[in-house]
């Protein structure tokens, strides 16, 4: 049998030692930029060269308004977690009672019951007392801070009757494979309560959850930004007017649940901060691509942060970088809602993370970025690095910032092919 002969174009052939070259790479402490050998000059065997530029045309951390929590699928209960003054969150609901005015007149409230479903299920046993806001609230605009934007709480996180209507407590699971699978519980509420929203003696401003156990979390479902049946429900049985008063049980779902927070352990100082929780923090890079040679094809390209400092409440944050829809304009900037397609990078950060070390972004849309930003470098735009789940995960990451020493400053670094005509040649 003859065998088959495959010839490569030499194109073909250093993109495919391009790619085996950056998919073997990692944190790069005390090793070569790409794990492999340099031989003079930077260049590495095919003739594809590593090229490091610490300059950018512009970085900068920002604060972004959190109005994502109400299309949040979670709501984050917490006192004092992970260590005191550690974070603060209380869940906000408020559920749509007006469908019940058309109950006839002399009808009776005879009990109701709100059901939550959380997951998973605390290692130790959390005490939630249960109270009714005293103010309007937007699930969109409220943080620990106000209530809407631009208006403030009477009292920082939120205003509520101090006096509780109910006192719950989650106990733990028997079992871990339980804890994984969450419960749910039902909390006996004063019917009176409902009574009153209906009748208009106070306002529906709905409840609050107020976490009294320190040193843990709970996450609840929330109804995701629409009608979620696994999200709260407020459960009515109702007495009708008429002989032997006949029982009928009613549901009202929530019209709009989210969660006010605050993180008193919030790192500050020198550098770039990618942060979740209140306020949200992002980072944008914006590079300046003065480090290419002219006329060199960019095989792959990476962007490098070193950590000056972390603070993860969970066991592990996800990043994530995603490139700018705008130009540069602070919290108004805008970028795409982050998903696997529109990633410029992803990165882990779990226990092992220390200080020094390195954190790299890359893929195959930030190679194609830079390669169009080479193009058009009127169209360059940047990348933002920010935690990818903001609506419902705390902590934050510091990285070294463009002031730093060089060798942690912030820097991208490109895998490229020399051009291959003379110097000083036109293509």
């Amino acid at each position: 049998m003859k065998r088959r002969t495959t010839i490569l174009h030499p194109a073909r052939r250093a993109a495919i030692v391009a790619l085996g070259l950056l998919a073997s790479a990692c944190n790069d402490r005390g090793r070569s930029p790409l794990g492999e050998d340099l031989v003079q000059g930077g260049v590495l065997r095919g003739g594809l060269q590593v090229v490091e530029d610490t300059v950018f045309r512009q970085t900068a951390d920002y604060a972004v308004f959190p109005a994502s929590r109400g299309d949040a699928d979670r709501l984050i209960s917490a006192h004092e977690w992970p260590v005191a003054p550690g974070i603060e969150s209380r869940p906000l609901l408020r559920f749509e009672v007006a469908p019940l005015d058309s109950l006839p007149e002399g009808t009776l409230f005879a009990d109701a019951m709100l059901r939550v479903v959380y997951a998973p299920v605390p290692s130790e046993p959390v005490t939630v007392t249960v109270h009714r806001v005293t103010s309007p609230w937007s699930e969109d605009e409220a943080t620990w801070d106000q209530r809407m934007f631009g208006v403030p709480w009477s009292t920082p996180g939120a205003d509520f009757d101090p006096t509780p209507l109910a006192t719950f407590t989650i106990q733990p699971a028997e079992s871990d494979s339980a804890a994984l699978l969450g419960d749910s519980l039902n909390v006996e509420l004063p019917p009176e309560l409902v009574a009153d929203w209906i009748s208009g003696a106070v306002e529906n401003d709905g409840i609050a959850l107020v976490q009294e156990t320190p040193g843990t979390a709970v996450t609840f479902v929330s109804r995701g930004g629409g009608t979620n049946f696994n999200g709260p429900i407020l459960k009515l049985d109702v007495l009708l007017p008429g002989e032997g008063n006949p029982s009928v049980e009613l549901s009202a779902l929530p019209t709009a649940d989210t969660f006010v927070a605050r993180d008193e352990s919030a790192l500050s100082g020198d550098g770039l901060l990618v942060a979740a929780g209140d306020p949200l923090e992002r980072a944008f890079f914006d590079p300046s691509l003065t480090g290419l040679p002219a006329g060199a094809t960019v095989a792959g390209a990476r962007l490098v942060l070193t950590v000056k400092a972390l603070n993860l409440p969970a066991d592990s944050v996800r990043l994530i970088a995603r490139q700018v829809l705008t130009e540069y304009r602070g919290e108004d900037t805008v970028v795409p809602r982050p998903t696997a397609g529109n990633a410029a990078g992803f990165v882990t950060v779990g226990d092992t993370i220390q200080p020094g070390d390195t954190l790299v972004f890359q893929s195959s849309l930030l190679t194609r970025l830079v390669r169009s930003w080479q193009r058009d470098p009127g169209q360059t735009r940047g990348i933002v690095v920010s935690e990818f789940d903001e609506g419902t995960n705390f902590g934050g990451i510091l990285f070294y910032g463009p002031d730093a020493a060089a060798d942690v400053r912030p820097r991208m670094r490109y895998l490229v092919v020399p051009s291959a005509l003379p110097s000083g040649s036109q293509p």
